[in-house]
């Protein structure tokens, strides 16, 4: 009688245990929040002197960034389980690197290093 009992615990236990484990499932998937991501913006110009006392600096326009975003639903390697996955798209265009002679608050002369 002990061995069925323990049997018959054991067994509740593991239902219990994938209810709880389904239950947990369902409230993610119906509670997660996603973002829809199609953004585009302007990125700013760094000027970054060469040294504290020197007149040179890299000129760095950052041109363009869009920022894309889509959702996927993947299944684990053996199929139990599915996730949903973010997969982020970033493009910059428009890069410029150059190199530059400051003169107080602008610049007098250019070399580029990278064209857009």
């Amino acid at each position: 009688r002990f061995e069925t009992s323990q049997e018959t615990i054991d067994n509740a236990k593991k239902t219990a245990s994938h209810a709880a484990a389904a239950s947990v499932q369902v409230i993610e998937q119906q509670s997660a929040k996603r973002i829809l991501l199609d953004v585009q913006v302007g990125a700013p110009v760094l000027l970054v002197p060469s040294s504290s006392t020197g007149d040179m600096a890299l000129r760095a326009e950052l041109g363009s960034v869009k920022l894309q975003n889509k959702f996927c639903v993947e299944k684990s390697f053996d199929g139990s389980q599915r996730a949903i996955v973010d997969s982020l798209d970033i493009e910059l265009s428009s890069v410029e690197l150059a190199r530059v002679t400051l003169s107080g608050h602008s610049v007098a002369g250019k070399r580029q290093l990278l064209k857009p």
